[in-house]
């Protein structure tokens, strides 16, 4: 037995210790090593040095980016000496570049050690979508793994046999999975707590490890980045008051009867330049030039405001503002202010609005100018005030700011004409993997 278990920790071995003394080329793969077999710690050397001593179970490596070759590998009990005899077994292995694999040293459902590969699958998935995928490596028959999202049961997998796998994606979010004798409502593991964090596109990978029987049964969690797709998040605001417009984009009707003051949601987008026209509601295109025009590059993962709004003299224009959707501390919230009016400098002002107590001012705003500053979860008043002045001229504008999420406060319309007010948008950041 001992022997068996040993082999299995020779091919893993080859693939874990050689990261840190060889040099990666561009004919490589990605590897990770799960040790589910219990109760066995082993000294692993390869090609003559000791490079993995007290290997435990139940331990997920890093991935690890490897070359292409071939590898000598001896293996000895854990504390052994290996100048005193020879090693319990010794070998080659060959590693192939070009996959992305999880290799783990597990239980049959018989409880014989084995050694199962796993080609992860790393395509890209829908924005905002979490892949899980559930893998049997233990001694046990065959299970079901059922997934709930605020306590319903969303989905299950059913019929799950060592040593196979399944895979599902679904929305971003704290799940929670268990695992079933198959056919049964008995919970033999679980629930363990699966946080799907939609800060990152990843692959949630749980194993069943260990023996059913003798009460090693445990399950554990790799993490692996997926491809993203080449998108960005855009959000339109439309800040020209008493127009309502078509806008085209690349040439087709992509937002019809697009009224003032409005902030759409957020569009998913491919990476790439845009051409962006804006007619009065209703104009053919073709009659006349555009009321507004102009273009605006999408850079992939980018999360972007595109505005039309009137410049400082009171001309139609479009600006577009990348949004900082980076993480903060607990407890905080963002707040931008975007000067887009038709109107001179200015500050802004922000209270307490419980205790009208002074924040902060932001100082010289000019159009098309941000600002921005982060402040603890309360409700404010926010003034605009003519740089330099105590006069106000718009607000005091109620804010209730919720952390975890950026507030994008948008000064439109003209001071001159009376038109003059604020937009705000609501952005979600990105939050603290955990």
């Amino acid at each position: 037995m001992k022997k068996v278990k040993l082999l299995i920790f020779a091919l893993l071995a080859l693939f874990l210790t050689t990261a840190a003394w060889v040099a990666a080329d561009d004919d490589t793969g990605t590897v990770t090593v799960v040790h589910g077999v219990p109760g066995l710690t082993v000294d692993v050397y390869v090609n003559g040095g000791l490079t993995l001593p007290d290997f435990a179970p139940g331990t997920i490596t890093d991935p690890l980016t490897l070359p292409e070759g071939t590898y000598d590998i001896e293996i000895y009990p854990a504390g052994a000496d290996p100048s005193a005899g020879a090693p319990a077994i010794a070998g080659s292995a060959f590693l192939p570049a070009g996959a992305n694999a999880s290799i783990v040293a597990h239980l049959a459902e018989d409880g014989t050690p084995t050694l199962s590969v796993f080609v992860n699958d790393t395509s890209a998935i829908n924005d905002g979508d979490a892949r899980v995928v559930v893998r049997h490596t233990a001694a046990a028959p065959t299970v079901d793994v059922a997934l709930t999202f605020k306590s319903q049961e969303v989905g299950k997998i059913e019929g799950l046999s060592n040593p196979e796998e399944a895979q599902i994606d679904v929305p971003a979010g704290l799940y929670f999975a268990s695992i079933l004798p198959a056919g049964t409502d008995t919970v033999v593991a679980g629930p363990a707590r699966l946080w799907l964090n939609p800060k990152f596109d990843r692959s949630y990978i749980i194993y069943a490890i260990g023996s059913l029987a003798d009460g090693t049964f445990e399950l554990l969690i790799q993490t692996i980045d997926l491809e993203t797709n080449p998108i960005g998040n855009v959000t339109v605001v439309h800040g020209v008051p008493g127009l309502t417009v078509d806008v085209y984009v690349n040439g087709g009707l992509a937002l019809p009867n697009f009224a003032p003051y409005t902030v759409t949601d957020p569009l998913t987008l491919p990476e790439g330049n845009y051409d962006i026209e804006i007619y009065p509601a209703g104009a053919d295109p073709t009659a006349g030039p555009p009321a507004i025009a102009g273009s605006a590059f999408l850079p992939a993962g980018a999360n972007a405001s595109i505005v039309a709004h009137l410049t400082e003299s009171g001309a139609p224009t479009l600006s577009v503002f990348v949004n900082d959707v980076s993480e903060i501390d607990r407890g905080l919230s963002r707040l931008v202010v975007r000067h887009t009016a038709a109107a001179p400098t200015v500050d802004v002002s922000l209270f307490e609005r419980r205790t009208g107590d002074f924040v902060g001012k932001a100082e010289g705003l000019s159009n098309p100018n941000e600002v921005q500053l982060e402040v603890p979860r309360n409700r404010y008043l926010a003034t605009i005030q003519p740089a330099g002045t105590d006069t106000v001229v718009f607000g005091p504008a109620d804010l209730k700011l919720d952390p975890g999420y950026s507030y994008i406060v948008y000064a439109v319309g003209s001071l001159g004409d009376g038109s003059f007010t604020v937009l705000v948008q609501q952005i979600r950041l990105e939050s603290p993997d955990n």
